[in-house]
């Protein structure tokens, strides 16, 4: 560094010689003849140039080497993620075109990211994307403005990896082309009714992994194979249990399943069963109760299985009660606008089970907790999560706090306001030579919009201090500055407060850029 700074000063001082020399210069160099005077004009530019890279090169985001950089410009705020679920960001061309006009050194690194310059929908854009990819797999949404030109790339075989329409403007007569080097597909609205006999690409995509078809009259007859996900909602025509169950067997490698508003038929005749060693997650929502129970009574399922049933008696939690049974983890949500659901599995290492129940539904709640109740082990769970206010039954969960012997970590989620059930529960609950409620817990989570009132969450922390059962590590989480809860850091060892910045846009999951001060 000091080295640097040497030549630094060394070139400075020989700039302003220059500079002193130029100004001592008389009137005669007017005088001087053209081609002195382009070869001063070179050299001005010259310098011009030199200094222009020193004034680049201080900043830090310029001595980033290239694959950093090129990492951050994948992130740039114009960078759009599409809805299908488990894609990689959709980069506009012309939201990158601005990262090339800030330096030499951006441009260099922006010129050579091919997959920067790899997605395609803005009709004006293509060629432009073409020349700057160099011939990667393309990643294309197409739309009624850029329909023709796409399928003009389709029929002459340029590699496209990822093709997604959600206008309904790319039929299946446009497509009629092999696909070979197109790994996810994304349709909504493509597939109008009329001959359900059609087929996509010729059904020729052999390296096709990610199938998602949204709102189409029919299933294509595709003999799709060795899928990785495969999504199909809204879909009007019933489809036949066996052609699912050939689609599963032909794709043993299945790691997610969707089936949304599906009218699934069964003809599967005896018991047929298909083993998805791979399988970790299923989201169902069929048209009828019993096809949940008679689709999964046809699958042998790992025991890291996450399963998630929407709109279902809660009978159906029978037919995957074996894979709930060592789960360590409750989520219980209660009393919010959510379809009546029941979701139940294991994730690795952090087994858990998912209870949702419908809007100001009390019997609905009552009956929730009596099934989660019979079905697990409460002696076995160590991470609750609530999701909900003032809804449920409070003798009943008083109940079940009770069972919670192993608990080590509670996240109170109450949106609404700042005191919560489970925590006045587990306060009352707090009497000298009394064991509390859940003597392991130790770490407490609370995600809130408003903090009216703190004085539940500092009570519980001294009542359980005082008995000898600390919480030790409480994080507070909410939309607006935290502020801090005053004489909490007597009882509680380590005190976290985040602002949520951003809407959470997945249940049970708040997204978003937290800023923290800890105390």
């Amino acid at each position: 560094m000091a080295s640097r700074g040497l030549r630094s000063h060394q070139c400075l001082a020989r700039l302003l010689e220059i500079l002193n020399e130029l100004d001592q210069l008389d009137k005669s160099v007017f005088c001087m003849n053209h081609k002195e005077l382009k070869e001063m004009e070179s050299a001005l530019a010259t310098a011009s140039t030199f200094v222009q890279s020193l004034m680049n090169t201080p900043p830090p985001i310029n001595r980033l080497p290239p694959e950093i950089l090129s990492d951050i410009f994948l992130r740039v705020p114009g960078i759009q993620k599409r809805p299908f679920r488990s894609q990689s960001p959709f980069i506009e061309c012309a939201e990158a075109l601005p990262l090339t006009h800030v330096c030499s050194y951006w441009r260099e690194v922006a010129i050579n990211m091919p997959y920067l310059w790899a997605h395609i929908r803005a009709p004006s854009l293509i060629d432009f994307s073409l020349t700057r990819s160099r011939g990667v797999p393309l990643h294309v949404i197409w739309c009624r403005e850029n329909a023709t030109r796409v399928e003009s790339l389709l029929s002459s075989g340029v590699a496209v990896q990822e093709l997604c329409c959600y206008d309904g403007s790319m039929t299946p007569d446009r497509i009629d082309y092999p696909a070979r080097f197109l790994k996810t597909l994304h349709m909504e609205d493509c597939l109008p009714a009329g001959d359900e006999d059609v087929s996509l690409f010729r059904d020729q995509t052999p390296s096709l992994r990610q199938v998602v078809i949204i709102r189409c009259a029919h299933f294509p007859t595709n003999s799709f194979a060795d899928l990785t996900y495969l999504c199909i909602e809204q879909c009007a025509a019933p489809i036949r249990l066996s052609r699912i169950l050939s689609l599963f067997s032909a794709s043993p490698s299945l790691e997610k399943l969707t089936l949304w508003e599906v009218d699934l038929q069964d003809d599967s005749g005896p018991t047929h069963v298909v083993s998805l060693p791979m399988l970790r997650y299923i989201d169902l929502k069929l048209q009828k109760v019993q096809s949940a129970e008679i689709l999964v009574s046809h699958l042998a399922l790992s025991a890291k299985i996450g399963v998630l049933l929407y709109g279902h008696s809660f009978s159906a939690l029978k037919s995957v009660s074996g894979l709930i049974k060592n789960t360590t983890k409750l989520i219980v949500a209660l009393n919010q606008d959510v379809f009546h659901a029941i979701a139940m599995g294991t994730v690795g290492q952090s087994a858990g089970v998912h209870a949702a129940t419908q809007v100001g539904n009390p019997t609905s709640i009552s009956g929730l907790l009596d099934i989660v109740d019979k079905a697990i082990s409460f002696p076995r769970i160590r991470t609750l999560m609530t999701k909900g206010y003032s809804a449920f039954d409070k003798t009943k969960m008083f109940s079940i706090l009770r069972k919670l012997t192993s608990l080590t970590a509670l996240t109170v989620d109450n949106t609404e306001a700042w005191d919560d059930d489970i925590l006045l529960a587990l306060f009352w609950y707090c009497e000298d030579n009394i064991t509390p409620l859940c003597p392991k817990l130790t770490t407490v989570r609370i995600l809130t919009e408003n903090i009216a009132d703190d004085s539940t969450i500092l009570a519980l922390a001294e009542a359980r201090f005082n008995q000898g059962y600390p919480i030790s590590e409480l994080i507070i989480e909410s939309y607006d500055q935290v502020p801090a809860i005053e004489g909490i850091n007597k009882f509680v060892s380590k005190v976290r407060y985040k602002t949520i910045i951003g809407e959470p846009d997945v249940p049970y999951v708040i997204r978003g850029r937290r800023t923290q001060h800890t105390s």
